[in-house]
């Protein structure tokens, strides 16, 4: 069996509870087909064919989802500075957790968007964001070297 066949029926192995009367459209990353669709009949699984797409967002939603980062960049970087700003208070620990959870919820979501994208798609989130969201990483590190210097 082929090593993209073999990729199909784990796939359909590890789908046993899904149930539908139509079509399972599935999204493989890493293996384009040659076919639009095989047949597949399977133990747990009613439909009677099974649809393999590549990632791809929509122009729209890829936008949408850019610019939902965009704005968590901002809210983690003004995180950021406050903890940087409050340093030395009482109020910097809880600043400091804020600006890191920020980070870390920020720094996901661009990584659950880059495995929904197309290679074309992710060059070009990566050209707009990827900076920034070194930047991020940067920042972050700075602070808690700042903090561990002081101790």
């Amino acid at each position: 069996m082929a090593a993209p066949m073999r990729k199909i029926v784990y796939i359909i192995k590890t789908l046993n509870n899904v149930k539908c009367s139509k079509l399972l459209t599935v999204s493989i990353n890493e293996i384009s087909f040659p076919y639009p669709s095989y047949t597949f009949s399977c133990r747990k699984i009613y439909c009677q064919r099974l649809l393999v797409q590549c990632n791809k967002l929509s122009d729209v939603d890829m936008k949408k989802m850019m610019d939902n980062l965009k704005d968590k960049f901002a809210d983690a970087r003004e995180l950021l500075a406050d903890a940087r700003e409050n340093k030395g208070t009482v109020y910097f620990s809880e600043d400091l957790k804020d600006a890191q959870e920020a980070v870390k919820t920020t720094l996901e979501e661009y990584q659950k968007l880059l495995m929904k994208l197309s290679d074309q798609q992710k060059h070009d989130v990566i050209s707009t964001l990827g900076l920034r969201m070194e930047e991020l990483k940067a920042q972050q590190s700075a602070i808690e070297e700042e903090v561990a210097e002081h101790h």
